[in-house]
C-alpha cells in the first residue's frame, strides 16, 4: 500500500538527484554537497511554476542517468532570480548557502556571480521578519525586540564581514581567493539592488563593505610602505625602488584598480623619484622607477579631472607627468606630457616651467633648422606667447622673440 510518507520519500530522493545533477553542472564535478542541500530543490517547488521545472529536470535526469543536467533551462533561472525581493526566507537561506558553496569551488568569473547572488540572498532574507526571528531565536533563545533588531543588522553584515576576513587573509600574498572577496565587496551596491533593498537600506552596507575593502588593501600595502621606508633609510633608491613600485602595481591589479592604491603609489614614489632625479641627470634609473606606474598615474589623473574633491592629488600627478616628460626621448612626447601636467594642475610650477622651456626649445630648433613653411611665423609666435604666459622669465624667451622679429621675409 502506497502511503503519503512514501510519496514524501520519493520526492526527497528525486530532489537529491536533481541537486546532485545541478551541482555537477554548476561546478564541473566538485565534491558533492550534503544531502541536506536537496532542501533547495524542495523550496524551489514552492515558487510559481517551480514544480513543473523540477519535474522537467527529473525527466531529463531519467534520460541521462548519472550525468549533469544537459540543459537546466528554467531551473537555472530559478537559481538566478532577477530579483530576490519577495522570495521566502527559507528559500533565500538555501540560495545563499548554495551560491556560496559554488563560489568556493569554481573559477574566478563563475565565483563572482555566485558570491553576488549569495550576498543578495543574505540581504533579502532580512525582509522576512518571521523567518529571521525564528533563525535568531533558534540560535540564541528568547531575545528582546531590541536584540532582534540588533541581530537583524548583524545578519546583514555577517556575509560582508566574512568576505572582509577572506580579503585580509590573503592580502599579503595577493592570492586569488582574497581578490575574489575584494571584488565581491566592491559589488555590494549591486547585490543590494538585486536583493530589492532601498537606497537607505543599502547605504550602510556599502559603507561597511568599503571599510572592509580599505582594510584589506591597507594590509597589502603595509609591507610596501615598510620596504620603501627601509630602502630610503639605506639610501637604496635606485637599486630597490623599482621593485617596490612593481609590487604596488601588483596590489593595484589585485585590488581591482582601486583609487587608494593609486594615491599610495604617487605618495610613495614622489620622494624616491626626487632623490634619484637630483642624483642622476640622465633619467635611466628614474625611468625604471616610474614606468611601471604609468597606468596607475593615468587612471588617477582621470579621477582628478572628473572629481573636484580629488584636487589634493592634482599637483602630485602633475609632477609625475613632469618626470615622464623629462624621461621621454621624442620632442613631441615631451611637450605632450608637459601639457598633461599643466592640464591636470594649471598652477603646478614645475609643469608650467617645464612646458615653457620645451616650447622655447621647439621654437629655437625650428629657427636653427633654417627652413620653414608659410604660416610658421604665426605658429612660432603662438608658442612663445604660450611660453611667456607659463613662465615670463623662461630662459631664452627674449632672444627668441628678437630672432623672430629680425627675420623679415620667410622662405617657402
Amino acid at each position: 500500500m502506497w502511503r503519503p510518507e512514501d510519496d514524501a520519500l520519493l520526492q526527497r530522493i528525486e530532489d537529491e538527484l536533481v541537486i546532485e545533477a545541478v551541482w555537477r553542472r554548476e561546478t564541473g564535478g566538485a565534491r558533492p554537497l550534503h544531502r541536506r542541500a536537496a532542501g533547495l530543490v524542495a523550496m524551489l517547488r514552492t515558487v510559481p511554476g517551480g514544480t513543473d521545472v523540477i519535474e522537467e529536470a527529473g525527466r531529463a535526469l531519467a534520460a541521462h542517468p548519472g550525468a549533469a543536467l544537459p540543459d537546466p533551462g528554467g531551473l537555472s533561472l530559478l537559481l538566478r532570480p532577477a530579483s530576490m525581493r519577495g522570495l521566502s526566507g527559507p528559500l533565500l537561506h538555501h540560495l545563499a548557502v548554495f551560491h556560496e558553496r559554488v563560489a568556493d569551488v569554481t573559477s574566478a568569473e563563475v565565483a563572482f556571480g555566485a558570491r553576488l547572488r549569495a550576498l543578495a540572498a543574505w540581504f533579502a532574507m532580512t525582509h522576512d521578519d518571521a523567518y529571521l526571528s525564528t533563525v535568531i531565536e533558534g540560535a540564541l533563545g528568547d531575545v528582546s525586540d531590541d536584540d532582534l533588531r540588533a541581530h537583524r543588522a548583524l545578519a546583514m553584515r555577517r556575509p560582508l564581514d566574512e568576505l572582509g576576513r577572506m580579503a585580509r587573509a590573503g592580502a599579503r600574498e595577493l592570492d586569488a581567493s582574497s581578490h575574489a572577496a575584494l571584488r565581491a565587496l566592491a559589488a555590494t551596491a549591486q547585490a543590494a539592488h538585486l536583493a530589492g533593498l532601498s537606497g537607505a537600506q543599502a547605504r550602510p552596507l556599502v559603507m561597511h563593505a568599503d571599510r572592509l575593502r580599505a582594510g584589506a588593501i591597507d594590509a597589502a600595502l603595509a609591507p610596501i610602505a615598510n620596504a620603501v621606508a627601509d630602502l630610503v633609510a639605506r639610501n637604496a633608491h635606485e637599486a630597490e625602488g623599482p621593485a617596490a613600485m612593481e609590487h604596488v602595481v601588483s596590489v593595484w591589479h589585485w585590488s581591482g584598480w582601486d583609487e587608494h592604491v593609486e594615491r599610495f603609489a604617487v605618495d610613495e614614489v614622489t620622494p624616491v623619484a626626487w632623490t634619484i632625479y637630483q642624483r642622476e641627470p640622465g633619467y635611466t634609473h628614474l625611468r625604471y622607477l616610474i614606468t611601471p606606474l604609468v597606468p596607475l598615474v593615468e587612471r588617477l589623473a582621470q579621477r582628478v579631472s572628473e572629481d573636484p574633491t580629488a584636487i589634493a592629488y592634482a599637483a602630485p600627478v602633475a609632477q609625475m607627468y613632469v618626470f615622464r616628460s623629462g624621461m621621454a626621448s621624442d620632442a613631441e612626447e615631451r611637450i605632450r606630457l608637459a601639457e598633461r601636467a599643466v592640464a591636470v594642475c594649471p598652477s603646478h610650477r614645475n609643469g608650467r616651467f617645464a612646458l615653457a622651456r620645451l616650447l622655447c626649445t621647439e621654437v629655437r630648433r625650428r629657427l636653427d633648422r633654417g627652413f620653414w613653411m608659410m604660416g610658421d611665423r604665426a605658429e612660432l609666435e603662438r608658442k612663445l606667447d604660450r611660453a611667456a604666459e607659463l613662465n615670463p622669465d623662461a630662459k631664452g624667451l627674449v632672444t627668441l622673440r628678437e630672432r623672430l622679429a629680425s627675420l623679415g621675409g620667410w622662405v617657402r
